[in-house]
């Protein structure tokens, strides 16, 4: 995703005093997280309805006015984030953005991987550095990875030359260490090969360490993710799949001609000696769908 940021007034009064001193590059290191549609502005010191603040986590200048920042969130509170507010290593305000829709909503059971190419009208990114080292992977900036966009999505999203829709696509390790670590613990990467096999919307690190699985979420439809609606539909949990069904449902029978009109059902006497009536019980499940899955995950290539 692409934000615009307004630099507040403490921020500028922060890149003019270390440009006086000598400390330029000011350190960004925390992002500020609020579900309120906040408008930025200029004099603003504070994010309205901040939730909580989180370490920054990746940071790269890719253009001489955009920063691509990455944050991670893996506290157990639902929200649908609206406004973020970055801050300098002393907590000054630096700068914020908001909108009414979410920019991203975090299920209570997920990390949220928060990756944003952030823009500024007139700062020159090259006087920022961050506070944690980069999720950037290999020695070419047209293979660097980010873990990003990790949430649930409602939308086949179709694939660009900064987009790739998971399919299984194997990323060699040693040279993507960084992503393979970040999963450690996540509960969608696979525990084995049979595990991947049963769940290939699960990520997989290779037994002998030579690759890293992406989800692979060809031929599969998609659907939302596993919250309870209150409908009654036991949904799939993110990365996993919901095998086709029909619908719970029962038939009835007529006896015969003159009682369809009254759906009359068979009896076992209606067969004669030595037959017995078909099972006519409820059959089927929650909801009638064909094999499916809930996609979690999309991953940003540069």
């Amino acid at each position: 995703m692409s934000l615009t940021l307004i630099v507040t007034d403490a921020g500028r009064a922060a890149l003019v005093a270390a440009h006086t001193a000598g400390t330029l590059p000011v350190t960004l290191h925390q992002v500020g997280l609020s579900e309120t549609a906040h408008v930025a502005a200029q004099a603003d010191v504070a994010l309205p309805g901040e939730i909580g603040r989180v370490v920054v986590t990746a940071g790269d200048a890719i253009s001489a006015d955009t920063i691509h920042v990455t944050a991670a969130d893996d506290g157990g509170t639902a929200y649908d984030l609206r406004s973020i507010a970055l801050y300098l290593a002393d907590g000054t305000l630096f700068a914020l953005y908001g909108q009414a829709d979410p920019i991203v909503s975090k299920p209570a059971e997920i990390t949220l991987l928060l990756a944003a190419d952030v823009t500024f009208a007139d700062i020159d990114v090259t006087d920022l550095t961050f506070g944690a080292t980069n999720f950037a992977d290999g020695s070419d900036g047209s293979n660097g990875i980010w873990l990003g966009e990790r949430k649930t999505f409602y939308r086949k999203v179709a694939e660009t030359s900064n987009y790739k829709f998971p399919n299984g696509q194997h990323l060699p390790l040693p040279a993507y260490q960084t992503m393979a670590d970040a999963l450690a613990g996540d509960p969608f990467l696979a525990a084995d090969a049979a595990d991947k096999d049963a769940h290939p919307g699960k990520w997989f690190i290779a037994d002998d360490g030579t690759y890293l699985a992406m989800p692979d979420w060809q031929w599969r439809f998609e659907r939302i993710g596993g919250a309870d609606l209150g409908d009654g539909v036991a949904r799939p949990t993110y990365g996993q799949f919901k095998a086709n069904q029909n619908k719970s449902h029962t038939h009835t029978l007529p006896e015969s001609a003159e009682d369809a009109a009254s759906n009359g059902v068979l009896s076992a006497g209606s067969f004669g000696a030595g037959y017995a009536p078909p099972d006519l019980s409820a059959s089927g499940g929650d909801e009638a769908v064909p094999d499916h899955g809930t996609v979690w995950v999309l991953v940003r290539v540069r």
